[in-house]
């Protein structure tokens, strides 16, 4: 089996080996980045991205103005590929990409052996494609797409040559977009990432294939969990009090049919929280759907709540399933529920009262049967008050609640959450110094068990030895009191700059791409590549 990871090296010492087990990898300064490193002046809040793009292939994306260097040469322009043993210099650290072999024999790309009925066990996962069905492994990647390297390949000229990838994550399949050309759908929806529900439609160009889990395969592997002995309940960690009523009280509410609010601050856990519900409830073996009402423009959240018809509005080339659609018998779980326009609040409720949604420019109503979860980090009773929410939603949403404590509560918590977060980010026996402990222990933690990740993530970085000193900790409040605690707001605000300087550009050109791309010292292929990742139309005329 292989296994791509950075490894950081910081004056020809390696301090960390980071797996790269997701589509994309963000790195910066920035304490909600997927990789922190320890602030200074060279290193930004969001420096790169590197995106998986399969078959052993990725690619880098600059967000630093020029600063990033790849094998000691500068970029041509803010993207670039990367292979096995390419280095990128960051600062003071360098990041090298690698392939190391794990443990048991790998099959290879494009060498999955079609599986017969006969063949299937009584338990796992496998994908249905053009009569044939593939047995999936949990310990190996599965890729699809154009490229003879891939696992299931596909004819077809709308897939991109390594388009998605489907991986077991500490038991849950997960189907990742590989930075494709034209997108992936499950079961109607666009993905970038995702836990497939079983069984699950998914749809790459024109081709579609079909996720199948065995029944009762997902509640099998939640049943092995300890969940009072050691404190782990459906990827969540701790001994307090405060924490296993949390547990309690999540299965608790697991089998009612009526919404759930989860109360907590940014970085508490509320997504885990939902995945529980979903996990311990009848609707186990139904489709989980995570979307932030937060991240998306008003007429993009309507769309993807409730679907679209075609020709309801320009770029409705055809019907779309919308997320209600999407995880009937399922569970919905809709983040940041405070931030969803208040336009669209009324539509919301009416599908709660109803059962039934409407799609956008559509006439129809279609019955839905799912469970909603909602989660917020702000007082919704205080934006009642302010005419920011309605009160009739507020009252449909209350009606069962969970309040996930910070960290800064449950003191007893943390120094199990950091062990474990050097078990699982460390290659090397790394322990706490009782003085860097005591600093943990005693932290407010307003960033809760993400800024916890990210600070033992950052001492590991700092630390020349096996433990963890005091003063290899850095802490928010120290470094980042003024800046921005969302990295990913961060990519966007830097991606809708960029988007802006194209507009500009082709304005000031009347249209013509090529006097653009000369404007802003590029060539014409890296303008267009650029229009098409920034989602500007092709076809462009000057604004009045």
């Amino acid at each position: 089996m292989e296994i791509p990871e950075l490894v950081f090296v910081r004056e020809d010492q390696t301090l960390l080996h980071f797996p790269i087990n997701r589509a994309e990898v963000c790195i910066g300064s920035n304490p909600t980045n997927d990789i922190v490193l320890p602030d200074t002046s060279t290193i930004p809040d969001v420096a790169a991205i590197i995106v998986d793009r399969g078959g052993g292939r990725f690619r880098l994306r600059d967000l630093t103005d020029g600063v990033l260097q790849v094998n000691d040469a500068g970029l041509e322009g803010d993207e670039c590929d990367l292979g096995p043993g390419d280095v990128v210099r960051m600062g003071p650290y360098a990041l090298r990409l690698r392939v190391k072999k794990g443990d048991g024999p790998r099959q290879g790309f494009g060498r999955t052996s079609i599986m017969s009925r006969e063949d299937e066990g009584p338990e796992g996962a496998s994908i249905e494609f053009a009569g044939n069905r593939y047995l999936l492994d949990p310990n190996q990647p599965f890729n699809v797409g154009g490229h003879d390297d891939n696992d299931l390949r596909v004819e077809d000229a709308f897939a991109s040559a390594f388009h998605c990838r489907v991986t077991n994550q500490r038991g849950r399949w997960i189907l990742m977009d590989l930075g494709s050309t034209n997108g992936t759908e499950v079961n109607g929806l666009r993905i970038r990432e995702a836990e497939l529900p079983s069984p699950a439609v998914v749809r790459i160009g024109r081709t579609s294939f079909t996720f199948e889990e065995a029944t009762g395969a997902r509640r099998s592997r939640e049943s092995t969990d300890d969940k009072t002995a050691l404190g782990r309940f459906h990827g969540m960690i701790g001994q307090s009090d405060a924490l296993r009523r949390v547990f309690d009280l999540a299965t608790r509410l697991a089998g009612s049919k009526e919404p759930v609010l989860i109360i907590g601050a940014s970085g508490s856990g509320k997504e885990l929280v939902a995945r529980a519900l979903h996990a311990e409830s009848p609707r186990a073996d139904g489709p989980y759907l995570a979307l932030n009402c937060g991240a998306l423009t008003s007429t993009l959240i309507e769309s993807e709540l409730f679907g679209h018809v075609k020709g309801a509005f320009t770029g409705a080339a055809a019907d779309k399933q919308g997320a209600f659609e999407a995880t009937t018998q399922g569970t919905l779980f809709l983040d940041e529920i405070g931030e969803l326009p208040l336009d669209l609040q009324p539509k919301l409720l009416r599908v709660l009262e109803a059962s039934s949604v409407r799609r956008v420019g559509g006439t129809q109503e279609i019955p839905v049967h799912t469970r909603i979860v909602a989660a917020t980090h702000r007082n919704l009773e205080e934006l009642v008050r302010e005419g920011k929410f309605r009160e009739d939603l507020f009252h449909r949403l209350f009606v069962l609640s969970i309040r996930i404590p910070p960290l800064a509560e449950r003191p007893e918590d943390v120094i199990p959450l950091a062990e474990h977060f050097i078990a699982t980010q460390s290659t090397r026996p790394v322990v706490l110094a009782p003085d860097a402990q005591a600093a943990l222990t005693d932290y407010t933690w307003p960033g809760n068990v993400r800024e916890l990740r990210n600070v033992i993530v950052r001492a590991l970085l700092m630390t020349d030895g096996d433990t963890i000193q005091l003063r290899d900790l850095q802490f928010l409040q120290q470094a980042f009191t003024t800046r921005s605690q969302d990295a990913r707001g961060s990519v966007r605000r830097h991606d809708e700059r960029e988007r802006a300087k194209l507009l500009e550009a082709l304005d000031m050109a009347g249209g013509n791409r090529a006097e653009a791309a000369r404007i802003l010292g590029v060539s014409k292929s890296t303008f267009h590549d650029r229009l098409k990742r920034y989602g500007v139309p092709l076809k462009f005329g000057p604004r009045s």
